[in-house]
């Protein structure tokens, strides 16, 4: 089973990279797909040549992954790393789409009102346009226990 977590540094994304690797836990050959995109460049980035930039992104990548997993027992689990470029909604559901994934987890920050109206949520968009499964997870104040999964 192939699950993509898209993670970005947020309780809300550590909360799905957890619930990717307890759902990853209960299958077989479970390998997990973590995927972060970096959305916005600042303006020091465009003064950086492309080689620059990779390094600075990649750098940032490698330390949201590592909060994002911190603490989390990943043994058994394959984990490939993935660093895109642009919309985050887009480009989760371009991966997934490129992996064949089975499953899509991602967090979900509860934002409401007009700002979720105009600017829509990530995990609203890959909730809606993806054409494979997706969980949406809350944040929740202890950590979340899974007796058995079943995906059909």
């Amino acid at each position: 089973m192939k699950i993509l977590v898209a993670v970005d540094g947020t309780k809300y994304s550590r909360e799905a990279a957890l619930w990717a690797v307890k759902i990853a836990k209960k299958e077989k050959e479970a390998k997990l797909i973590a995927v972060y995109v970096e959305r916005q460049l600042s303006k020091e980035d465009y003064l950086l040549s492309d080689d620059e930039l990779d390094i600075r992104i990649e750098k940032k990548a490698n330390e949201i992954f590592e909060k994002s997993f911190e603490d989390i027992d990943l043994e058994g689990i394959e984990v490939e790393k993935v660093v895109e470029r642009g919309s985050p909604a887009s480009k989760i559901l371009d991966v997934s789409d490129r992996e064949d994934v089975d499953l899509i987890v991602v967090g979900n920050s509860s934002r409401s009102g007009i700002n979720n109206f105009f600017l829509g949520s990530v995990s609203d968009k890959v909730f809606t346009y993806s054409v494979r499964p997706v969980l949406v997870v809350k944040t929740r104040e202890k950590e979340p226990v899974i007796e058995t999964v079943a995906i059909t």
